[in-house]
């Protein structure tokens, strides 16, 4: 929860035209809950075991129709209609049922959202050490610890980064026992352009820049390590347990 002067624009102008432009290609599914304006914005997919949750962290504040900055982590460019994330909000009580049925219902649970919550980059300061920190989206991190979240997939930093979260799950039936939540920063399309130790990240278990350092042999070719161009794949699959 942070509030900021209103000079603290977090989209670029043009942001909100960009994302109804996106929403002409791709036909994500409804959520019952904000605006008209938000109902593929933040969405949920089954697939086979796995419930996977989008969410739209970008803040949530209209500056064309309130100057109040009180809720969100930042004031919006010009006629922004991202949803706000902040308990409280229609996304995060939405967020919150989901995640209920979806502890219940499936075997993993999966979100999504733009900006790491955890990361040793650019990203990880908090406002107004950077505009657009991910820093603010950990007030989720005890819904995902309660709800038992397997993996938060998230980006903003370019690097690679894997940070394991723990806390406590509580079971449907009221039982509690220790729960860790992967938290992924995939924003590797950057080659490592915010890859630097700028903030410390307690929670940080491998990052590709320290742990997996490019190899080159004599003619220049690469051999090992690197950042990894390209995307994560989570395989999910049947063990001897069932």
């Amino acid at each position: 929860y942070y509030a900021v002067p209103e000079q603290g624009d977090y989209g670029q102008p043009g942001s909100e035209a960009a994302v109804r432009k996106w929403l002409t290609y791709f036909d994500n599914p409804t959520n019952g809950a904000g605006t008209v304006d938000q109902q593929e914005r933040f969405y949920r997919v089954n697939y086979g075991p796995v419930t996977m949750i989008v969410l739209d962290c970008c803040n949530g504040i209209d500056a064309d129709t309130s100057k109040d900055t009180s809720v969100g982590f930042l004031a919006t460019a010009s006629g922004c209609k991202a949803p706000d994330f902040n308990p409280g909000s229609a996304q995060y009580q939405w967020l919150e049922s989901q995640l209920a049925d979806a502890q219940t219902n499936s075997r993993f649970t999966f979100v999504s959202f733009h900006q790491v919550p955890y990361s040793v980059g650019y990203h990880g300061r908090p406002y107004p050490g950077d505009t657009q920190p991910g820093v603010p989206t950990r007030v989720l991190t005890n819904l995902f610890f309660r709800y038992g979240v397997d993996a938060v997939l998230s980006g903003h930093d370019e690097m690679y980064e894997h940070s394991q979260v723990t806390g406590t799950e509580v079971r449907p039936d009221g039982s509690t026992k220790d729960h860790t939540v992967h938290i992924y920063d995939l924003g590797i399309g950057g080659d490592g352009l915010r890859g630097v130790n700028l903030v410390s990240n307690p929670y940080e278990t491998f990052r590709a820049h320290e742990d997996a350092p490019e190899q080159y042999d004599p003619s220049g070719v690469l051999t090992n390590g690197g950042k990894h161009y390209g995307h994560m794949e989570i395989n999910v699959g049947t063990n001897a347990q069932g």
